[in-house]
């Protein structure tokens, strides 16, 4: 069942970016939020999963490269959060 969760969670994180994207036209720093609000409790959920023994073989690589992944881009979207509540709106 945490699978579908998991799934859930990771899609959740991108997809209000698309409206986020259309809005500004262009990257800003408010993309960071879906991921802030949706891929945090996704890490916690991947690493539950992966300690109670609950994934195995591609399913629990998969789940190593996702958490790995999700967890650095959650450094830099803690970056780019803090840098847009303080003001820096700027599009790419």
């Amino acid at each position: 069942m945490s699978s579908h969760w998991i799934a859930a969670l990771a899609l959740a994180g991108l997809l209000p970016n698309l409206g986020i994207l259309l809005r500004d036209r262009g990257f800003s720093s408010l993309m960071a939020l879906p991921h802030l609000i949706f891929w945090t409790p996704l890490v916690f959920l991947i690493c539950l999963t992966l300690l109670e023994n609950g994934a195995d073989g591609t399913y629990q690589l998969m789940l190593i490269v996702l958490l790995v992944t999700n967890f650095i881009s959650l450094v830099f979207d803690l970056r780019d959060w803090v840098a847009w509540c303080a003001g820096d709106r700027d599009v790419a």
